[in-house]
């Protein structure tokens, strides 16, 4: 019976050929089992992440690459023709790819799970993080085609040129979806704004309430919902409100032309102290500014250290009041028909 012979190998070369592939395939799987239970004791004591990743690799490693690493050990005790020699070398090389491509998907799934887990996540991230995972593992296992494509003796050069001319005329179809989404993924990355921010674009006011991969949703001051393309959002000048750290606020206050020289040189200390009487404006400066045909104006400038827009509003009148309450009490009329000009951060 061992006299039998196959591919040019007695029986008792193949017996001994498959005990060894048996053998090894164990040894890889046993080897591979203790090696992820010691790194993982040892990662455990670092605050890297990093290790963690190539640690569930190698776990992740399939069997069928140990089995194919086992066949090669195995089949050196054949003597195999060129034929099957080469065959078996494509199926391995293949294995390698394949595993590869399971490699590097579980990288872009570790990069994207870091960057959801970064303090600049978001909501809007996670359709962003969605879609570069989607174009991420697409390019990835197209590599890994063209490359085994090539191992089997394709022409890949005309592949590639067919692919980009098709991809062109692709893009030239969808061109406005994908300028939307690359915009998206833009927004996202660079994060102008994020969902919850208060901004102007253009005419346009109100809060940010989503991200979309097309579109993003503004929840206007009054009431209604504006859908604004992500090209378009991005080719307008956006003001982010939420990331105001204080509002600057300039005030112009006209008096009469009949006041004399002690009373306006006491107009600069009235109005610091009624910014002081409004609490948190923080005082920046008054002076003199103007002497015209309708009065003697006045500049007044504050801060109020909050974007808080209420707050700003609230603080500003309380100024106002401050200002007329310490003018009557001093005497110092208003000049007409327009007495405040007031240009403050809206």
């Amino acid at each position: 019976m061992f006299e039998f012979v196959l591919l040019g190998n007695p029986l008792w070369k193949w017996v001994i050929a498959i005990a060894v592939t048996v053998g090894v395939t164990g040894f890889l799987k046993v080897a591979q089992r203790l090696a992820v239970s010691r790194l993982r004791v040892l990662t455990r004591r670092t605050k890297s992440t990093v290790d963690d990743m190539f640690v569930d690799m190698l776990a992740g490693t399939k069997l069928f690459l140990l089995f194919i690493v086992a066949c090669d050990v195995g089949i050196r005790f054949l003597i195999l023709s060129p034929t099957v020699a080469h065959v078996f070398d494509r199926i391995t090389v293949a294995a390698v790819l394949l595993q590869g491509g399971f490699w590097g998907a579980h990288v872009i799934r570790y990069l994207i799970g870091v960057w959801m887990k970064s303090p600049e996540g978001d909501e809007a991230s996670v359709h962003a993080s969605g879609a570069l995972g989607v174009i991420a593992n697409i390019l990835l296992w197209a590599l890994l085609l063209l490359l085994f494509l090539d191992n089997l003796g394709f022409d890949v050069t005309a592949l590639i040129t067919g692919l980009g001319i098709g991809g062109i005329a692709v893009a030239l179809a969808v061109q406005n979806i994908l300028s939307d989404l690359f915009a998206s993924l833009s927004i996202v990355l660079d994060k102008p704004f994020l969902v919850g921010d208060a901004i102007t674009v253009d005419e346009f006011a109100g809060t940010v309430e989503h991200i979309g991969l097309k579109t993003t949703r503004v929840r206007s001051y009054s009431g209604e919902q504006i859908v604004i393309s992500n090209n378009d959002l991005l080719k307008s000048r956006i003001r982010n409100f939420k990331r105001m750290e204080e509002r600057r606020v300039l005030s112009l206050y006209t008096v009469s032309l009949d006041l004399g020289g002690d009373i306006l040189a006491a107009v600069p200390s009235m109005l610091r102290e009624a910014v002081n009487e409004a609490p948190p404006a923080r005082f920046d400066r008054a002076h003199l500014r103007d002497i015209t045909p309708a009065g003697i104006v006045f500049e007044l400038v504050y801060y109020i250290p909050s974007p808080d827009f209420n707050l700003f509003m609230e603080c500003r009148q309380n100024v106002h009041i401050a200002v007329v309450k310490r003018f009557a009490q001093a005497g110092v009329p208003f000049a007409r028909p327009r007495p405040i000009w007031d240009q403050g951060a809206a």
